[in-house]
C-alpha cells in the first residue's frame, strides 16, 4: 500500500478474532467489533483505545494518545462502530462485523485513525456495505474464495472495493484512501475464517 509494506499474523481465537502488524494491533469480539487496539504511526508514536458501550447498548470506540498533546493524553470517545485505519487489518474487521451482523447491506459508522506529526485526526463516517460477487481460484492446495465488497461513503459517494479471502484482504482499491490500493504479495498460510457467510 503507497509503496509500504505490512507483515502480519491474523487467527480466530476463544474471545474473537487478532490482527498484529507494526502498524496496529486489532482485537475483536465474536461480532468482530472492536476490543481493543493499538495504531502506531511510523514515528513509534502510538493510539491506544478499545469497544465500549452506553447503558442502552450504543456502541463506542474510546481512545487516547500517549504520545501526544496534554488534550490528545486525555481519554475521547466517539459512537462508533468500527475502527478504520492505513492497516488493511481494520478493513478486514469492519466487513467482518457486517457479515456478522447478518445482514448484507448495513450502514456503518466509523471512527477513520490517521497518525501523523500533527498528531491525531478522527473523521466519523458512514458507509453502507454490499456484497457483490463471490468467486473461487485455484491455489496448489485448496480453492480459495474470494468475496468481493463494496463500501460506499454516504456523505461523498466515494467508493471502496475490497476483496477477502477469509481474514485477509488480498486486493483493494481506495484503501484506505482514494488513489491507494492494498495488494497480499505472500500468505505463509491459507486465511482462516473462509467458511463465514
Amino acid at each position: 500500500m503507497a509503496g509500504r509494506a505490512e507483515a502480519f499474523s491474523c487467527a480466530p481465537g476463544r474471545a474473537g478474532w487478532r490482527y498484529v502488524s507494526d502498524r496496529l494491533d486489532l482485537a475483536c469480539d465474536t461480532e468482530f467489533r472492536p476490543v481493543r487496539f493499538v495504531v502506531t504511526a511510523a514515528d513509534g508514536s502510538t493510539l491506544r483505545g478499545g469497544g465500549a458501550r452506553l447503558d442502552d447498548g450504543t456502541p463506542l470506540l474510546v481512545w487516547a494518545h500517549p504520545d501526544g498533546s496534554e488534550a490528545e493524553r486525555q481519554e475521547q470517545h466517539v459512537v462508533a462502530q468500527v475502527l478504520l485505519t492505513s492497516s488493511p487489518g481494520s478493513w478486514v474487521a469492519a466487513v467482518k462485523a457486517v457479515v456478522r451482523s447478518g445482514r448484507r447491506d448495513l450502514v456503518i459508522t466509523s471512527l477513520t485513525v490517521d497518525l501523523s506529526g500533527e498528531g491525531v485526526r478522527t473523521v466519523r463516517q458512514q458507509h453502507r456495505c454490499h456484497l457483490v460477487a463471490t468467486s473461487t481460484h485455484p491455489t496448489d492446495a485448496d480453492p480459495l474464495r474470494v468475496q468481493e465488497w463494496h463500501l460506499v461513503e454516504r456523505e461523498s459517494g466515494q467508493r471502496r472495493t475490497l476483496h477477502l479471502a477469509g481474514d485477509v484482504l488480498v486486493a483493494a482499491d481506495g484503501v484506505p484512501q482514494p488513489g491507494q490500493s492494498v495488494e497480499v504479495a505472500e500468505l505463509e498460510s491459507p486465511p482462516t475464517l473462509d467458511r463465514t457467510p
